[in-house]
């Protein structure tokens, strides 16, 4: 596996590694003692995601987790890994209202905290067109899709 952050760092990185059937290995990360932990792994990615809200928080979903809370813990890990691929996730009402909420949310994680990506859940036409719009700005985007934590209460 690849350590190299640079090596992973576009969207053709991922996915000529996907063509050559080489593995991409992501794990999550909340803090910057883990994310220090993690520096030193051959772990290509490191993921802030929504389940910070039931990992650290406590809850018992992802649902409460808040941009706001997103952006501090991405801060924390682009700290402790500084050379790490890092995905910021898109949480639950930041962009499922609008498109525009969505871009601008996108926009902050990436610029408040060095991030490399954000993750979008779900395949919904809303959620597509602001994936679509990002992607057309050139904003790295990845996507999650079947049973995903944000749509649990659906199943």
């Amino acid at each position: 596996m690849q350590t190299d952050r640079a090596r992973l760092r576009y969207p053709a990185d991922w996915i000529r590694r996907r063509e050559n059937r080489q593995p991409i290995s992501v794990l999550t990360a909340y803090d910057a003692t883990m994310a220090r932990l993690l520096a030193r792994s051959p772990v290509d990615a490191l993921l802030v995601g929504d389940t910070v809200g039931m990992v650290i928080q406590g809850h018992n979903s992802t649902l409460p987790v808040t941009l706001d809370e997103i952006i501090y813990h991405c801060r924390l890990v682009r700290r402790g890994a500084p050379e790490k691929f890092l995905i910021g996730d898109m949480p639950f009402g930041s962009y499922q209202a609008d498109a525009t909420d969505g871009i601008r949310a996108a926009i902050r994680i990436m610029k408040e905290t060095g991030a490399d990506a954000v993750k979008f859940e779900g395949t919904h036409p809303d959620t597509l067109h602001c994936i679509r719009k990002l992607t057309a700005q050139g904003v790295p985007v990845m996507g999650h899709i079947g049973l995903t934590p944000q749509s649990f209460l659906n199943t």
